[in-house]
């Protein structure tokens, strides 16, 4: 996914920065990272207040798996945006503001 579509999807919250991290590209707001973006997939930020809203609506979290020992899943506190939301402006817009709120959530 290129960066100019990137921002796109992330223009009702003004201008982001993007750059490359972890094998993708993280989106930041005012200095504040409110998602990643790997592939072809958006995740954005999340915490324990927005996780069940976020995975009723179908989002998934990112995890990957450790390298040692059994290989155990370790949750990182971003949740995919439902393919819905790449062809609605206006719910994507919806789930950039989860981003942003659990980005300034996570500051404090």
């Amino acid at each position: 996914m290129d960066d100019t579509r990137i921002s796109d999807f992330f223009v009702s919250v003004g201008k982001v920065s993007i750059k490359p991290v972890f094998g993708g590209k993280g989106i930041y707001l005012h200095g504040k990272i409110i998602a990643f973006q790997r592939k072809d997939e958006l995740l954005v930020k999340g915490d324990k207040k927005v996780a069940a809203k976020i995975e009723k609506a179908g989002g998934t979290r990112m995890f990957y798996r450790s390298r040692r020992g059994h290989r155990q899943k370790i949750y990182l506190p971003y949740w995919s945006v439902p393919d819905s939301a790449y062809h609605d402006a206006e719910e994507m817009a919806r789930w950039v503001k989860i981003g942003v709120e659990a980005s300034k959530r996570s500051a404090k």
